[in-house]
């Protein structure tokens, strides 16, 4: 008999101690956990701009009461968040704006719009092109968040990055095959209406 203990406890035991030990530890979790979920968000924000393509031809008539709209809201210096619903009315102030799954509607003021957007339909296009370009953006984020599985949980984080990237190809790849997106197209507003 030995003093030692078996030799999965004393793996375990290194382990645990490694994954707590050391002043620097929970800072580089914390990165790597920051570092994944800007990656994701990222690539979302891109799959949501291939997804929801805009067409540069400004429309011709106003927009009126029921249309479906994106309105781009600016909420920050620099950063603009769109509103999607349908048009409830306008005034000389706002627009109100029926949002996507709101039973009341949301009222914007003319001096924080950015722009507005008319809905043209579903995007037309090739569904091989769209699961080739949810593929990619999949696999991508895929990859980086199972590198950063990997490195947390302290494991082999290549394995977990490729798990990460044939899986999240496959359900990117699915999602840009069977859902199309929405095409948008610039709103003109002939009589937009000033603020005081």
């Amino acid at each position: 008999m030995t003093d030692r203990p078996p030799f999965a406890w004393t793996i375990g035991c290194r382990r645990t101690a490694g994954i707590a030990a050391g002043p620097t530890a929970p800072v580089g979790v914390r990165r790597s956990t920051r570092l994944a979920i800007s990656v994701v968000v990222g690539l979302m924000l891109v799959a949501a701009g291939a997804g929801a393509q805009t067409d540069s031809t400004p429309l011709r008539g106003p927009v009126v009461a029921g249309t479906r709209v994106r309105v781009w809201q600016h909420v920050a210096s620099s950063v603009s968040m769109p509103v999607v619903g349908r048009v409830a009315g306008m005034t000389s102030d706002s627009i109100s704006v029926y949002a996507d799954g709101l039973t009341t509607p949301i009222g914007l003021a003319w001096p924080s719009v950015e722009r507005i957007e008319v809905s043209t339909g579903p995007r037309t296009g090739s569904r091989a092109r769209g699961a080739l370009t949810g593929g990619i953006i999949g696999a991508l984020g895929g990859a980086v968040l199972g590198t950063v599985l990997g490195n947390v949980a302290n494991r082999n984080a290549a394995k977990y990055a490729v798990v990460g990237l044939v899986a999240g190809g496959g359900i990117g790849a699915g999602i840009g095959a069977y859902i199309p997106g929405e095409q948008w197209q610039p709103a003109t507003l002939p009589s937009r209406p000033s603020s005081p």
